[in-house]
């Protein structure tokens, strides 16, 4: 399970794990109970990304 960057079409974003269940759809293993909880994860991963 980990935290992922993708580049997309509007820049890279921050995907959180998931998993496919029998009927193939996804769903999040993992996600943070806040907004600010979210928002601070993202920040941090980001910054980390960037200083890399």
């Amino acid at each position: 399970m980990e935290t992922r960057l993708i580049q997309g079409k509007n820049g890279v974003f921050v995907s959180f794990p998931d998993h496919r269940n029998k009927e193939g759809k996804y769903s999040q293993q993992a996600y943070p109970t806040t907004k600010e909880m979210r928002s601070a994860i993202i920040e941090a991963v980001l910054k980390a990304y960037k200083e890399a």
